[in-house]
C-alpha cells in the first residue's frame, strides 16, 4: 500500500473553505491510513492547537503550515499572471456547450444526469493567488508566524 500524507488541509477555522473540526479531520486521516496530516488554515495557525491535541491522542505526525493570499496585480481579471479570459469564453472551440434540455413532451431520464450541472471543465486554469507555506521544524513555524503577523499588522488581507 502506498504511503500518503495530506499536506493541504483546511479546518473549520478557515471560514468558508474548511468545514470539518480538527478532531474529525485527524480521525478521518487515521481511518484512511495517512502517515501524516498538514494543517494549512488561511492566513494563520488558527486550528493548529486543536489539530495538535487530536493528533497527539492518536500518535499521528502533523505538518504545520498556512495558506497565504498573494497580492493581486492591476490586470482586468485582478489575478496574478495577467489578464485571463472570462468564464464561458470558448478557447479554440474546445469547450463543450451543455446538452440541450429535452423538448416538451419528451420523456426525461429517470436516473442520472444528461448534462453537466456546472458546465464543462476548463482547459486552462487560472493561476492561483494563494501560496501554501509548510514549516519543516519549530524555526520554520516561528518564521511563518512572524511573516503572517507582519502581514496582518499591515492590514494585508487577500
Amino acid at each position: 500500500m502506498a504511503r500518503f500524507a495530506e499536506l493541504h488541509c483546511h479546518t473549520n477555522f478557515s471560514f468558508l473553505d474548511g468545514a470539518s473540526h480538527p478532531s474529525e479531520l485527524v480521525q478521518r486521516a487515521v481511518e484512511l491510513g495517512y502517515v501524516a496530516l498538514g494543517a494549512t488554515d488561511h492566513d494563520g495557525f488558527r486550528g493548529a492547537v486543536k489539530v495538535h491535541q487530536a493528533a497527539r491522542a492518536v500518535g499521528m505526525p502533523i505538518v504545520y503550515g498556512t495558506e497565504v493570499g498573494l497580492p493581486r496585480d492591476d490586470s482586468p481579471s485582478g489575478r496574478i499572471g495577467g489578464p485571463s479570459e472570462p468564464r464561458g469564453v470558448k478557447r479554440d472551440n474546445a469547450e463543450l456547450s451543455p446538452s440541450p434540455t429535452p423538448r416538451s413532451g419528451e420523456p426525461r431520464p429517470r436516473r442520472g444526469r444528461i448534462r453537466r450541472m456546472h458546465g464543462s471543465k476548463p482547459i486552462a486554469t487560472d493561476p492561483t493567488d494563494h501560496l501554501v507555506l509548510l514549516a519543516p521544524n519549530p524555526d520554520g513555524y516561528r518564521a511563518i508566524s512572524r511573516f503572517v503577523t507582519r502581514g496582518q499588522y499591515r492590514g494585508a488581507r487577500h
